[in-house]
């Protein structure tokens, strides 16, 4: 199956990229999806008010942040929020059109990492990687080859390669179209995500999004629908999923996702309705909203805000899942800290439907590489992290979790690692320790090394 969607892929490049050189568009880049630190600092833009248009639905185009971004560089920003809009505004000149970007990635862990945050760090035994991408003002693509171990749809460790986070991209205005094979990131979260969150091998596909500024009630925008192919045991490999976020006011983000798995041979399924949940598909809900409470002024800018994550049950629209969260940034002694804390909690009817996904994995929504992509393979669970920037951009990561690994089990876990900025490299250093909660000694380590070069 691996190789049957590379070579399906393939064949896209080979029709579309000739075809891509005659359109009369352009197209954009997106904000790094490797990065918490630049997402943390976009967010903290958003608390303050500074952002007007909907940011949680990641990949965000670069065009999205346009207005609001030189909004800022003509008002006095306070030191803290200046160096999240210089570093915003640095990320976006390495992006700048006309650039052609390469990247090389070698990294090596222990044992594979399940680790579902945001730009989580090596999940893999060990990757080899590298790209090219250019962006232009009529097209952008980038071509990314693969090389790595990790678990496979089975949950057997595999080698494998792939063409991970390769795409072609256009657009018409505030319409875009993409074919490839991005990371997403649905919701406002950080840490677990109910929609679609960060899984080791991207799910491949077509994206087509919209974005509207300024409309009455609504007020900003943005929609997008998806069709892609997972990598599952059962016979739901294909994926429908669809987000509508809009930010009636500066402060407040609301988002709206509906998706589909299904097995059906041909995709009228997907706009006719013809697929049923009897027909043996899969479909979920979920509802997500932020809000950002007022800046304090503790003798530094303390920014932070409120949210929450809800999802349905399988087939069914009554709640199953929620998260609860929390996140604040402001600088203290020139550091820069960033706290996120996040609950996920499950309803007696999703407990249910939880244990008998993972007694017949056959039956889990949502697979991709043995991994769900909106977190039902794992049960509550809750999560306190910090990210800590030195004044020599050093960026500490530390956190402290409890989850459900299966209905009698519940796991703890420290992780720590470092980011160290090497030239036009980034170094990145890290542990997970489980601590043994059965009194048999089995205290559990994790280490690995990562390596990113671009230029």
């Amino acid at each position: 199956m691996a190789n049957s969607i590379i070579l399906r892929c393939f064949s896209f490049y080979l029709i579309g990229f000739p075809l891509l050189f005659s359109l009369k568009i352009e197209a954009a880049p997106w904000l790094s999806m490797d990065d918490a630190y630049l997402k943390s600092d976009l967010q903290m833009l958003a608390d303050a008010g500074l952002i007007s248009v909907p940011i949680n639905s990641y990949p965000i185009r670069w065009s999205r942040l346009d207005t609001d971004l030189q909004l800022m560089q003509m008002v006095q920003l306070p030191p803290s929020l200046e160096q999240a809009y210089q570093h915003l505004s640095y990320a976006l000149s390495q992006d700048s059109i006309g650039n052609g970007h390469k990247h090389v990635s070698l990294g090596y862990a222990h044992a594979p990492r399940d680790d579902r945050s945001f730009a989580a760090p090596l999940t893999t035994h060990w990757q080899v990687k590298s790209s090219y991408e250019l962006v232009e003002s009529k097209y952008a693509f980038r071509v990314a080859a693969n090389y790595q171990r990790s678990p496979d749809k089975f949950g057997r460790e595999d080698t494998d390669y792939g063409l991970d986070d390769s795409y072609i991209a256009t657009n018409w205005g505030n319409l875009s179209a993409t074919f490839g094979s991005l990371q997403h990131w649905w919701g406002p979260t950080s840490i677990y995500n109910l929609a679609w969150g960060y899984t080791r091998r991207s799910v491949p596909g077509f994206n087509f999004s919209y974005d509207a500024y300024g409309w009455p009630i609504l007020g900003s925008w943005h929609a997008e629908t998806f069709w892609g192919f997972n990598e599952t045991p059962n016979r739901n490999e294909k994926q429908w999923s669809n987000r509508f976020e809009f930010s009636p006011f500066n402060r407040l983000n609301i988002g709206l996702v509906y998706q589909k798995w299904f097995d059906k041979p041909d995709w009228d399924g997907y706009l006719t309705g013809s697929v049923q949940p009897q027909d043996g598909e899969q479909e979920q809900y979920s509802i997500d909203i932020r809000l950002s409470l007022p800046v304090l002024n503790v003798g530094t800018v303390l920014t932070q805000s409120l949210y929450a994550q809800g999802a349905s049950l399988v087939n069914d629209r009554s709640l199953g899942s929620l998260i609860i969260g929390w996140q604040s940034q402001f600088d203290l002694g020139g550091q820069s800290l960033r706290w996120v804390a996040e609950v996920k909690q499950l309803t007696g009817e999703a407990k249910q439907q939880w244990r008998s996904m993972l007694s017949d994995r056959m039956t889990m929504v949502g697979q991709h590489n043995y991994q769900s992509i909106n977190g039902m393979d794992s049960g509550e669970a809750k999560s306190l992290k910090l990210l800590w920037i030195t004044p020599d951009s050093w960026e500490w990561t530390l956190q402290g979790q409890s989850y459900q690994r299966t209905d009698d089990e519940t796991l703890k876990k420290l992780t720590a690692y470092v980011r160290l900025p090497l030239a036009n490299s980034r170094l990145t250093l890290g542990s997970d320790f489980m601590p043994d909660t059965k009194n048999n000694q089995t205290d559990k380590w994790n280490y690995w090394v990562n390596w990113d070069f671009r230029f």
